[in-house]
């Protein structure tokens, strides 16, 4: 609706006019058309969903049921189902419905304009129906029931083709018909007044997409970021240029990152706000590159507003997939209760040396992690109880300079130890402590304090190619299957180290050979 539409002009209310009921009709209608011209100045989007519950049991039977429904049209009447007012059931099987060539077919929500006599059965737009009386209290006193008639919006939906200008209306729904009379909803979205109106649509939803995004760009953040803190010396870690990109391309992501995160988790925010905070996100990840300039973005369509936003969200997708971070930090999880930390080993993992970073408590020595560390027992996780029978500390730790480990950025002041893989025996097999995949465990003992956290720093692996020397050494399946058993004894000092808390839960014997093998080892 045009809000240069010429506007009604106010009643002239004076002393002793005979009151009928037009003055009070006309009234009512020019505050109605004050309203929604001073709602179409303040935003341009006014009109949408605030609201949507469809019966999906009445679309699989071919009708459209609205459960609930809470909406202003673009005339600013607001209505809702089923208090106000009712819509009725929609027949997809009604032969006389022109489904386009491609099968679909789009409804709208319309209501009759307004015209004269608009709650009359004569009228030729007729745009109310009149309800039952009920009768109302006076709300002074108390007292008085006096009958009082209401009146409900003739709402209702029409297909594409039966729209006019009788009506006031926007697109609500688009239907798919596939083979066997089946029907679907497509993904497109009504206009919207929040974002939460868009749960009928449950994960093709646009708050979905937009939560996954903030996920994504934060996540690539965190990966450009590493385990630098904001104390790091500059001139340092700028001296390195690949981690000087990385921090610059980090930048340019959570630049614009707050904004839109607060937008994609609030629930009433209107979709117009979201698309300015994506197109400012796409600005900012237009700079990561040889090409920084953004692309041409669609006008806001508040009528279908889904296309604009995918493409907007496929353009930062397509950034973010360029930024390949050839180091990963992955954090163990802490069991403070039993001194032990876990870490789930990707597959792509060759563990043959895998490289840890010890980050101390608040107050805690670098010499009493060494010791924590030095007592602990390293191994797969379903191999502690037979380490623990055995007496066995697992893979061996050793303390090595950061600097000089290739391929990983870490702090120069770093606690990083570097944990060599070992071989035990196992019903005639030799079978590594560690292998890829495997839930990595260190056990510590309890009478000493344990690290803050504990980190795995590795190097990616691209499918197809070998890792080069650095956190993680190629090695063949059968290499990693024969790594020299390194001449275990028994020592009093093993007597500190814990067992597990439930061994009862381990894989047995035939378990561990069995994922063993399905691991690709011999």
């Amino acid at each position: 609706m045009d809000i240069r539409t010429p506007l009604n002009s106010p009643l002239q209310w004076h002393e002793g006019m005979l009151l009928s009921p037009q003055h009070f009709q006309q009234n009512d209608i020019y505050w109605h058309q004050q309203l929604w011209h001073r709602s179409a100045s303040l935003h341009p989007f006014y009109w949408g969903v605030i609201d949507f519950v469809l019966s999906f049991n009445d679309l699989q039977a071919g009708r459209i049921k609205v459960e609930r429904l809470h909406a202003i049209l673009p005339d600013g009447l607001a209505v809702q189902v089923p208090e106000g007012c009712d819509l009725g059931l929609f027949d997809l099987n009604d032969p006389q419905l022109k489904w386009s060539e491609q099968r679909l077919l789009k409804l709208y929500l319309a209501v009759p304009i307004r015209t004269d006599a608009a709650a009359s059965g004569n009228s030729d737009i007729r745009r109310f129906d009149s309800l039952p009386v009920q009768p109302t209290k006076d709300e002074n006193t108390g007292e008085g029931h006096v009958e009082v008639g209401r009146l409900a919006p003739r709402l209702e939906l029409l297909p594409e083709d039966k729209r006019s200008g009788k009506y006031i209306s926007f697109p609500l729904l688009e239907i798919r018909r596939e083979a066997g009379n089946r029907y679907v909803l497509t993904d497109f979205h009504p206009p919207l007044l929040r974002l939460s109106a868009a749960a009928f649509q449950e994960q093709r939803a646009l708050p979905e997409a937009l939560t996954q995004l903030a996920r994504a760009l934060r996540e690539k953040a965190k990966e450009l970021i590493g385990d630098r803190r904001a104390d790091d010396d500059e001139a340092q870690t700028y001296a390195n240029p690949d981690v000087k990109y990385q921090l610059y391309s980090a930048r340019m992501l959570t630049a614009a990152l707050p904004g839109f995160e607060i937008l994609a988790m609030t629930a009433q925010a209107h979709p117009f706000a979201l698309y300015l905070a994506l197109a400012q996100l796409v600005g900012q990840v237009a700079a990561i590159g040889a090409d920084p300039m953004p692309p041409l973005l669609p006008a806001y369509n508040h009528d279908d507003l889904l296309p604009a936003f995918l493409e907007a969200i496929a353009f930062v997708q397509q950034r973010l997939s360029r930024l390949q971070v050839d180091t990963e930090t992955i954090y163990f999880k802490k069991y403070a209760a039993e001194s032990a930390f876990t870490c789930e080993l990707p597959q792509d993992l060759l563990a043959d040396k895998l490289h840890i970073e010890l980050k101390p408590t608040s107050g805690q020595s670098g010499q009493s992690l060494v010791d924590w560390l030095g007592k602990a027992r390293i191994a797969s996780e379903e191999l502690m109880p037979t380490l623990a029978e055995r007496r066995l500390p697992g893979a061996q730790p050793k303390a090595v300079d950061p600097t000089q480990i290739h391929g990983v950025q870490i702090r120069p002041d770093a606690l990083v130890f570097e944990i060599s893989n070992e071989a035990i025996d196992l019903e005639n097999r030799r079978i590594p402590l560690i292998h890829r995949g495997c839930k990595l465990k260190i056990q510590g003992p309890h009478d000493a304090e344990a690290p803050a956290d504990i980190v795995l720093h590795r190097t990616r692996v691209s499918r197809g190619t070998k890792a080069q020397a650095g956190p993680v050494q190629a090695s063949t399946p059968q290499e990693e299957a024969d790594i020299p058993l390194q001449g275990y004894v028994l020592d009093e000092d093993l007597e500190g180290i814990p067992e597990l808390t439930d061994p009862a839960g381990a894989a047995s014997v035939d378990e561990i050979l069995d994922d063993h093998q399905e691991n690709g080892h011999a």
